[in-house]
């Protein structure tokens, strides 16, 4: 376990520094133990101005966060006081801090008392509670290696109870798992935080952790069996592999990835996933011929572009805990090298034009998959107008060509994005050319309460999903169907 405090510390690090986010720093080919250094560091930064209280209280623990890596003692401190009671493994810093131990119990008390709660938990500030914890773990079937029945049943002799009824409510109970109440025939919600990284049933492919939010664009696109689809922004595969099981592995699928590293991934989640209509392809999608002999006789496709990521829990919850230091004048934190968002301006002038994938925690996958390079979240970090403003148009530009492509019958756009620049004034900016080639938006998932807003006329048969109300990731999601 000492490697993982010191892994976690240097995650800290980075996060402090604003060189990345928790889940992209934590999948790291330096990290070897991603989920635990995932959920050490996540609960650390929960407990941040706690920790940074009863730390500057004993002057001569101030004194060794001279000596020893800051954020080390910051890790191992929360494990001590508020994770495991204890600090695993062994090590100098180890032996340095647990001589504090009774000081800093003592120390915990106090400020409990000072900040008039009773519980540890209680001293988590508002804005970082309940983000993360009271949302479903959503796990997909592999149709393609499995059903709902036999896995329910492996899931019953682990000693799960399953509940055939789709079920809005919060799902709290430790055993339980229920279906989706969108989509029943594919989707459960396990409870909150459940950690499927090391199941078999995952390894092997029969499960797949998604979002459920991100499964609503290829539920939405429902390709028929036979047919051929385009995945224009394919990495890291979930979408891709969903795609594969509504195919019943028929038909042609082409996925596109431009980067060769997100490519590897991607192969790697169609191979565990039992995929075989699919055609990895490792180029930009923009550069496709809609009128070649492949791709010309593509039937549907599904864009699903780079993007702000504004929409996901993971993000709004970071977001949160740096307003909170901006705005404190008391913290213990380095200062950070440079501000985040001029750091992605410089090495991002311009929008790379591709159909790169997020980080997407997951959140296609909520916590790190310790095999594979989820890339959940999306490239950019910045919310600024002219961030959005270059986003929206290389949005525009994917979906400008996706219908040049002559025999598609239907197009369905996306994004984890709650600003308007990137959802329904892409979809408006492109109506005229959509309806010069016969398009016309179309009612997407009708089902869905939360409807597009009304920038335009038929706006609301675009999908907003709210990462408040509806206990997921942020998403929009739009079709285009052709005559």
């Amino acid at each position: 376990m000492s490697s993982a405090y010191y892994e976690s510390a240097s995650v800290l690090d980075g996060l402090l520094g604003r060189t990345g986010s928790i889940k992209t720093l934590s999948l790291s080919n330096k990290v070897s133990n991603k989920p635990s250094v995932f959920a050490l560091v996540h609960e650390t930064i929960k407990y941040k101005d706690a920790l940074d209280s009863i730390i500057n209280s004993i002057p001569d623990l101030v004194k060794l966060t001279k000596k020893i890596k800051k954020n080390l003692v910051y890790v191992m401190i929360y494990d001590l006081l508020f994770g495991k009671k204890e600090i695993s493994g062994g090590g100098e810093a180890k032996r340095q801090i647990i001589k504090f131990k009774t000081t800093l119990l003592s120390t915990l008390a106090r400020h409990k008392i000072k900040m008039k709660v009773q519980h540890d938990q209680d001293l988590i500030p508002p804005h970082l509670r309940n983000t993360m914890d009271d949302v479903p773990r959503y796990v997909r079937v592999n149709l393609l290696r499995t059903s709902i029945d036999e896995l329910t049943k492996q899931f019953e002799s682990e000693g799960y109870s399953f509940s055939k009824t789709p079920n809005k409510s919060n799902n709290s109970n430790g055993k339980m798992i229920q279906l989706d109440d969108t989509l029943p025939d594919c989707l459960l919600l396990f409870p909150p935080l459940t950690n499927f990284h090391d199941h078999p049933l995952l390894q092997s492919g029969h499960i797949i952790l998604q979002d459920k939010s991100s499964c609503l664009p290829a539920a939405a696109l429902n390709p028929s069996k036979g047919s051929v689809v385009i995945d224009a922004c394919s990495a890291p595969g979930n979408k891709t592999t969903q795609l594969a099981a509504i195919m019943n592995n028929s038909g042609s699928l082409f996925a596109f990835e431009r980067d060769k590293k997100r490519c590897k991934t991607l192969i790697a989640s169609l191979k565990r996933a039992h995929v075989s209509n699919t055609t990895v392809l490792g180029e930009d999608f923009l550069k496709a011929d809609p009128n070649s002999s492949e791709y010309g006789a593509a039937q549907y496709i599904l864009l699903d572009p780079s993007c702000s990521g504004s929409g996901l829990l993971q993000r709004q919850w970071e977001d949160s805990f740096f307003n909170s230091e901006n705005s404190s004048t008391n913290t213990t934190s380095e200062p950070p090298q440079t501000n985040r968002n001029q750091k992605k301006k410089r090495k991002m002038k311009e929008v790379p034009k591709e159909g790169n994938k997020r980080r997407r925690s997951d959140h296609e996958d909520q916590t790190a998959h310790k095999n594979e390079i989820i890339v959940e979240e999306k490239k950019t970090t910045s919310d600024d107008g002219h961030r959005l403003a270059q986003l929206a148009g290389f949005q525009k530009e994917l979906l400008l060509h996706a219908l040049k492509f002559p025999k598609v019958r239907r197009i369905v756009y996306s994004t984890c994005s709650i600003h308007d620049e990137e959802n329904e004034k892409v979809v408006e900016s492109v109506l005229d050319a959509a309806n010069s080639a016969g398009f016309q938006l179309a009612p997407c998932l009708p089902q869905w309460p939360r409807r597009g807003k009304p920038l335009f006329p038929n706006a609301e048969y675009c999908v907003r999903v709210d990462q408040n109300q509806d206990r997921t990731n942020g998403f929009f999601v739009a079709c285009f169907e052709r005559e």
